[in-house]
């Protein structure tokens, strides 16, 4: 199966209203050489929380956009693009426990009650991705340039990895009181949201053909992480 990784130097934009509306990004302008602007690809799961309530907020004079203010951006190549991956597998798991816990009786077109309890695991597992937090990453990143994207692994150096690309281009990050140390939105102390993520993992961990399957689902994803050169703290 080919992979539908953008190379080329013209953004891909989606065709998929739903893809396109749910596109969020989070930009600061700098003066630096040759870039004007740093624009965060926010998506779900991927620390966009973190990032939004620690450095990219009105103290640092961050502005909102949506995918028809990237596409109306004149000078789109004098932008650089952040983008966090994650491994897909993980970011499943943290994408549905979000959605069962905040949602645990919205009905879907698939699962008629989206309950860890009670819903069907085959079903489950046959569609996979439901709502944003567990839409394949790719995806949000075919709104933009893929040359000028500089690409961040969501792994125990995000911090400081991200802190040192933003000192880079001139910006000196001013938290804005939220918990630093926690990139992947956990709730320590949540028992709810702790023993959803647990029976998750350990349905997973007691039927191995399910992981294939989400693994094989987000092979696209899997396909970009192992493509792209991650930035590392110099």
């Amino acid at each position: 199966m080919s992979q539908s990784i953008n190379t080329t130097g013209q953004p891909i934009l989606l065709h998929d209203l739903y893809h396109r509306m749910q596109s969020q990004f989070l930009c600061v302008n700098v003066t630096h050489g040759e870039v004007d602007k740093l624009i965060f690809v926010s998506i779900p799961k991927n620390a966009s929380t973190w990032v939004g309530e620690n450095y990219f907020h009105q103290g640092n004079n961050c502005e909102n956009l949506k995918y028809y203010d990237i596409e109306n951006i004149v000078k789109i190549n004098r932008c650089k693009f952040i983008v966090i991956l994650r491994d897909p597998l993980d970011r499943w798991i943290s994408g549905m426990t979000q959605m069962i816990y905040t949602e645990p009786y919205q009905p879907f077109e698939q699962v008629n009650n989206m309950h860890i309890d009670t819903f069907d695991w085959e079903t489950v597992i046959a569609t996979v991705a439901y709502d944003n937090h567990t839409q394949k990453q790719i995806n949000f990143t075919r709104v933009v340039l893929f040359e000028n994207i500089i690409w961040l692994k969501f792994d125990d150096h995000l911090k400081e990895n991200f802190i040192d690309l933003m000192s880079s281009y001139g910006i000196q990050l001013i938290n804005n009181e939220g918990d630093a140390n926690n990139a992947a939105n956990i709730t320590k102390n949540h028992d709810v949201k702790t023993s959803v993520m647990e029976k998750i993992i350990d349905a997973l961990n007691q039927h191995p053909e399910y992981s294939q399957k989400i693994i094989e689902y987000y092979h696209e994803d899997y396909a970009l992480i192992n493509s792209v050169e991650f930035y590392k703290k110099q």
